[in-house]
């Protein structure tokens, strides 16, 4: 992981000092290495997430994926997630819908956060052009519940068993960028919290994904 990391924070670093550097140039010159400079970050930044997404395998497959639950602003923490995905030029964005006044819940903050990050950026990417995912959640005495809805492709009925399996991707989804792991990652840290995971979908209509984790008696 520290191998992977140090060159990535390398990349992203020069590529910084680099665009500092071309505040000197011609408006149309700098807008060109502009556009240039924010791929190779993107990049640097899905190449992260996959690494990050590669490690919780690892660690899960050993059985020693760390598990610190803590009090935990959950509405502060869907709204951190949201966060990361509004400088991405081709995103649309997300409804959040927080139904309770209620805003903290025993969880780990860090698992919770790789499961709304792949939930939400699937919702997006599998939502190109159709209507704003949403984002709700709702805490009482005894659950939190998570639900991403997408009005997107959807997924075929024959195939929604598999979802949560290593680098399964549906047949719809081929075209589209993706690993098949950010699933398995997110039922492996809804079972490290003892809670469970549904989706219901229609092709062409879109997907619903409800999370549901009871409260740790701490």
């Amino acid at each position: 992981s520290h191998e992977f990391r140090t060159p990535l924070t390398s990349i992203r670093s020069s590529i910084e000092l680099l665009g500092i550097y071309t505040e000197k140039v011609d408006a149309d010159l700098q807008q060109k290495l502009t556009r240039h400079f924010e791929k190779i970050i993107r990049e640097t930044k899905r190449l992260t997430s996959l690494m990050n997404d590669i490690l919780i395998l690892g660690r899960a497959e050993a059985g020693k994926t760390p598990f610190l639950p803590e009090k935990t602003d959950i509405h502060q923490l869907c709204t951190d997630v949201l966060d990361l995905f509004q400088p991405q030029p081709d995103a649309m964005g997300v409804e959040l819908i927080f139904a309770t006044r209620t805003r903290e819940f025993h969880l780990d903050p860090e698992l919770m956060t790789h499961v709304l990050s792949n939930l939400v950026s699937n919702a997006l990417k599998y939502s190109k052009g159709a209507k704003k995912p949403l984002l709700w959640v709702d805490i009482n005495s005894k659950y939190l519940t998570i639900k991403v809805q997408d009005y997107g492709i959807g997924i075929p009925k024959d195939e929604q068993e598999q979802l949560f399996q290593s680098f399964f991707r549906a047949r719809n989804a081929i075209t589209i960028q993706g690993t098949g792991l950010g699933l398995v990652i997110v039922k492996h840290v809804v079972d490290l919290h003892q809670g469970e995971i549904s989706v219901q979908s229609e092709l062409g209509e879109g997907s619903l994904f409800t999370i549901k984790l009871p409260k740790i008696n701490v």
